[in-house]
């Protein structure tokens, strides 16, 4: 407490106007408080309306405080005000101490002084009158404490408060507290919402006053509401966190999707329950999710689509294959073989052995034309196919490649179900193409086929260890390389893919992958 007057401040009280047991007194009095953490003081008021003041003792710890001792304060009268107090502290400090000096009441105040090195000290300055006599000449003892380190944690404090609050307000969603006090859940309930309800909703924040009952429920969208109460309140009863995606209506009628995570904070004395969570607008999001679906079920009507026109194509062209393998072993094998017959009848018939040789090589061309034709009739409408399975039928294959002289072929087979009809045929036209291959060209001695599930479809790998080929060019139709493009063209039109690698003297391998047939039509 100090008060500022017109005269120089008296120093402190003079040993000769002392009393001996006043200056005993005064002795013990200065030994006890210049041993504490604190400034102590005691100081004279006098003077009617705006007082007069000087310290009567002030403890040494001052110098300590801010760097003074107390000679410069009884030194200048106007030392104290002009560097010691803060200049904005000025005015409430006077304010206060006239108003204490004229009631008698406890002096208490907070303000800053200015130590000599310039730092700012913050002191919590308690005062009470002790003594008073007739001449309104006041007796006040005091105690200074140097709350520096408190006021800078409540400076850091509330800076750290207002660098939240400035984050939690400029983030692009409703943050909330929840006060959950009743027995049912989201009844009888607290809320703090942040400002971004206005700009998400409409509803500006003081419509989540708990003075409005059940507000939030009302905004839930109807069809989510049974849904959204179910699981809050099971996740509240369990005090566990829960994340919920659900609609509200906003004020002006749109559908707004929130993506809403809670977490327990803490039990309060009253059994209320404090929660905190975050509510994001998500409703680009679900747009888009929504267009992706509609997106992907369109997809699935395509695909599907495709997949019976690949099937009735696949389907056509075994029929086709079907009625001219029939066709030839009804018409021409059946010729042939009737030639072949009566030219043995009639080799036999003859006497003349140079004649006899003729038709005997005339029976070798029949014969070998007619075992090309059973190939062709073969290769047209495989038969194993349907009787035995694609793997079975490829072992097959496999077996008529090492027949005469070919190269050896081992086969690897881990399929998990076996493929539709059409997937069968197309595997097995391009695995026929890729075998015929290898025993043209590739001058190999061993052909290895693996043939697996993968994928929701059949993956089918032909290795060779022949001395392979420069693969460039080979979408160009270059005679010897025109089934590479059957291959490819077979399996992109299932939907599936191609590759080949090759180089000279590597041997050369193909992988080919196709997908089974697709989803029913989503309708």
């Amino acid at each position: 407490m100090a008060s500022q007057g017109p005269e120089p401040v008296v120093g402190n009280v003079p040993a000769d106007t002392a009393s001996p047991g006043t200056s005993r007194a005064l002795s013990a009095f200065r030994t006890m408080v210049e041993h504490l953490p604190i400034v102590t003081y005691q100081e004279r008021v006098s003077g009617p309306g705006y007082p007069q003041w000087s310290f009567l003792y002030l403890s040494p710890q001052i110098r300590e405080l801010i760097g003074y001792g107390s000679e410069e304060y009884w030194g200048d009268s106007n030392f104290y005000w002009d560097h010691i107090i803060h200049p904005d502290d000025k005015e409430a400090i006077i304010r206060e101490s006239i108003r204490t000096v004229e009631s008698g009441e406890l002096y208490e105040q907070e303000y800053r002084m200015v130590a000599s090195d310039g730092r700012i000290v913050w002191v919590h300055d308690i005062s009470r009158l002790v003594e008073q006599d007739e001449a309104d000449v006041q007796v006040w003892d005091g105690v200074i404490m140097d709350i520096t380190a408190r006021k800078e944690s409540e400076l850091l404090l509330r800076e750290a408060e207002e660098r939240y609050r400035t984050l939690v307000e400029r983030t692009p969603a409703i943050t909330y507290q929840e006060r959950v006090s009743g027995p049912r859940y989201p009844e009888d309930i607290e809320v703090f919402t942040s400002p971004q309800s206005e700009t998400l909703l409409g509803y500006p924040s003081a419509g989540w006053e708990p003075a409005v009952d059940s507000f939030w429920m009302t905004a839930v969208h109807p069809d989510d509401h049974d849904h959204v109460t179910r699981l809050a309140g099971e996740a509240v009863h369990a005090r566990k966190p829960y994340r919920l995606e659900y609609r509200m209506i906003a004020a002006d009628g749109r559908e707004v999707w929130l993506q809403d995570e809670t977490v327990f904070v803490s039990a309060e004395p009253d059994g209320a329950e404090l929660w905190q969570g975050i509510a994001v607008d998500i409703t680009e999001r679900k747009h888009a999710e929504s267009e992706l679906q509609e997106t992907v079920i369109r997809l699935r009507r395509t695909d599907a689509a495709r997949r019976r026109l690949l099937a009735e194509l696949v389907r056509a062209e075994e029929e086709e294959r079907t009625r001219i393998a029939a066709d030839i072993h009804d018409d021409a094998i059946q010729g042939i073989t009737a030639v072949a017959m009566r030219l043995s009848l009639l080799a036999g018939a003859l006497d003349d052995g140079a004649a006899a040789e003729e038709l005997g090589k005339t029976r070798a061309v029949v014969d070998g034309t007619l075992a090309r034709l059973r190939s062709l009739m073969f290769e047209l409408h495989p038969p194993d196919l349907e009787e035995s399975g694609l793997a079975q039928t490829l072992r097959l294959l496999l077996g008529e490649l090492g027949a005469d002289g070919g190269p050896r072929g081992d086969l690897e087979e881990t399929l998990a179900v076996e493929p539709p009809p059409e997937i069968q045929m197309i595997v097995y036209r391009v695995v026929r193409e890729a075998l015929a291959n290898v025993k043209k060209h590739a001058r190999a001695s061993r052909v290895r086929l693996t043939l697996a599930s993968e994928r929701d479809g059949v993956s089918t790998v032909i290795a060779d260890d022949g001395h392979g080929f420069d693969t460039s060019g080979l979408e160009r139709l270059v005679p010897g390389h025109i089934g590479v493009r059957s291959m490819r063209e077979r399996t992109e039109t299932a939907g599936g893919t191609f590759r080949i690698e090759s180089a000279r003297g590597g041997g050369t391998t193909v992988w080919v992958w196709v997908p089974f047939s697709g989803p029913a039509d989503p309708g």
